[in-house]
């Protein structure tokens, strides 16, 4: 009787190799921003690469594919390539929907694999908001296990329940999602020095860099401790210069369903179409490619490759929506040169439905914004209802003399662009100082409260501005003065007591104050949930993982072995090795009698 041990390779014993993404930079001649339906083609390998293996060896690669949602229709095929034969891979759904693709290489003949998902999806934005409107002073009792602290979307930290408590502004679901979402997307940059890291949110909060994985993992955790039901969804999209991996959120609110929402587009509601869903998950660390091998193995993922061909697309305007949305402008007929002054969008929804709608100013690169902070924001828009954006901005332009110069403008959106021109004169026109402070930015970074904000000063005189800070009944202050014709960031750093607040006055010449709640980690009891497999000691010994956002093995904290934890590792594998040992010299005694 031949005797055959099936050994399982040990993740914490293997180095974990790289498992990058490439995308084709496909450059799009349209603005996906805009995009409502996409019809598109996108073909997917995956490589591996076997640096050892046996006669006897197999393995099993487990990978999460595109499946089929209220905004995508799916037609997949997935396979690998046998003596110029397709190999079609198995399927499994689990309990949330995921699709996964299961290659089974029960021989091992090879030193190298190529895994291949082809899907043509039929992507298209259908949302549109229902008219009731749900308040937040109700709980939001459905999909609770969505609103838990996990792993990486740590709502539970005082930092995040700190900061959720600052955000508040809106009991109008729709409306505080789309505040938590604009917020996000200002708040954080995006820094492509994080793409090879996924990063906790109270470290995002603190670090306020990142990629769409961070933006996504901050809003959720906060819009979780605000009483969101937030799912992690992971997949591709469009930024109209390349196509990438990509997170966004989906986000559940009584009467409206599951609501997409972007914090790194800055889109909610209205998310374009080239987001292609692979799969939605509690936490960053739960859905990745999975291998497990049997035998004498030794294997890495090369780098994944994914194409991308567009079919078809139309745009949100072409669909309908043009009318959507009216702008009136309001500016100043004649501008003097070197001023600063005003442009005012008076937007109406013009529908029975609310809206939330990203809307970004482009002017021209001599014109300086000087208040607010950006040109972007995400705007929620009652049905038949009015909002009124400002961007305040300096004409640093000369004119000759008798002359003026006309420069046009662009207000973007998901709908439409809307456009206006400016005329700037050299000797006549509206001329206006500016003078302008910043809304204070709060948040707790490890301990220390961090407080700044930034004044503008383009007048010709000096401005006074005092500090009064009430720290937990510690007082402080501080006399700040700003020169004329600039601008001055000011910036102070408090130590922060749990469960405790922070108040601040500024007065003379400006006007301010407000209170800054901090919180303790265990002002409220929260479910901490773990995923199996995403903690060191809880890692399944025979499965290699790899990350499906950054298509990286995931980047996780050392945790501290002390000498004991090593010797009873130890011990427990000399009993697997002696009982291994025993069991074949069973066998083989059988076999000779």
């Amino acid at each position: 009787m031949k005797f055959k041990i099936i050994l399982l390779i040990f993740l914490l014993l293997i180095t974990p190799l790289g498992y990058l993404e490439e995308t084709d930079s496909q450059s799009l001649d349209f603005d996906v921003i805009k995009t409502k339906f996409m019809d598109v083609n996108v073909s997917i390998e995956i490589p591996i690469y076997l640096d050892q293996y046996s006669q006897e060896s197999s393995f099993v690669l487990t990978t999460p594919v595109f499946v089929t949602t209220n905004s995508q229709s799916v037609d997949l095929e997935a396979y690998y390539l046998e003596n110029g034969q397709k190999v079609y891979a198995d399927y499994s759904e689990d309990e949330y929907g995921n699709k996964f693709a299961i290659f089974d290489i029960k021989k091992i003949t090879k030193a190298q694999y190529s895994f291949f998902v082809d899907a043509r999806i039929v992507s298209e934005n259908k949302i549109i908001f229902a008219e009731d409107v749900f308040s937040l002073e109700n709980e939001i009792t459905d999909f609770k296990e969505y609103k838990a602290s996990t792993r990486y979307i740590n709502s539970d930290s005082s930092e995040i329940i700190s900061m959720a408590n600052y955000l508040k502004k809106s009991d109008n679901a729709l409306k505080e999602l789309t505040n938590i979402i604009d917020w996000t997307y200002n708040f954080v940059e995006y820094d492509l020095s994080y793409s090879d890291k996924t990063v906790e949110a109270v470290n995002v909060l603190s670090e306020r860099k990142g990629v769409c994985s961070e933006f996504a993992i901050l809003a959720a955790a906060i819009l979780r401790e605000r009483g969101f039901p937030t799912r992690y969804v992971t997949g591709y999209a469009n930024s109209t210069l390349d196509w990438q991996a990509h997170a966004w959120l989906e986000v559940y609110i009584p009467g409206q369903g599951w609501v997409l929402a972007d914090p790194t587009f800055g889109e909610v509601g209205l998310v374009d179409a080239s987001h292609l869903l692979i799969s939605r998950s509690f936490d960053p660390s739960e859905i990745k490619d999975r291998i497990t091998s049997f035998g004498n193995v030794s294997l890495r993922f090369g780098e994944k490759k994914a194409s991308f061909k567009i079919n078809d697309h139309k745009s949100f305007s072409d669909l309908g929506y043009s009318n959507a949305i009216s702008v009136n402008f309001d500016f100043p007929e004649k501008i003097k040169e070197n001023s600063a002054f005003f442009i005012k969008a008076n937007i109406t929804n013009t529908t029975s439905r609310a809206m939330s709608v990203f809307f970004m100013l482009n002017t021209h690169q001599d014109f300086e914004l000087i208040y607010p902070e950006n040109t972007d924001k995400i705007i929620y828009l009652e049905p038949f209802k009015e909002e009124v954006l400002t961007f305040y901005l300096k004409s640093n332009v000369d004119v000759p003399n008798n002359y003026y110069k006309t420069y046009s403008f662009n207000l973007k959106s998901q709908v439409t662009d809307y456009s206006g021109s400016l005329n700037i004169y050299n000797d006549e026109g509206y001329f206006q100082e500016a003078f302008f402070v910043t809304a204070p930015l709060l948040y707790v970074d490890k301990d220390v409260l961090k407080y700044s904000l930034e004044i503008i000063n383009f007048t010709d005189e000096k401005k006074v501005l005092n500090f009064d800070f009430n720290n937990n009944n510690v007082l402080s202050s501080e006399i700040i003065e700003v020169p004329i014709n600039s601008t001055y960031v000011f910036e102070k750093e408090f130590g922060v007591l749990k469960d405790t607040s922070f108040s601040y006055l500024i007065s003379q010449d400006y006007d301010l104050s407000n209170n800054f709640f901090i919180f303790d980690d265990s002002i409220e009891e929260k479910e901490v949930v773990v995923i199996d497999g995403n903690v060191q000691d809880q890692v399944k010994p025979s499965e290699k993982d790899n990350n499906l956002v950054v298509w990286e093995d995931e980047k996780f904290p050392k945790e501290e072995t002390s000498s004991n934890n090593l010797i009873g590792i130890i011990i427990v594998i000399v009993f697997i090795i002696f009982t291994i040992v025993i069991f074949v010299s069973n066998k083989k005694n059988k076999e000779g009698l």
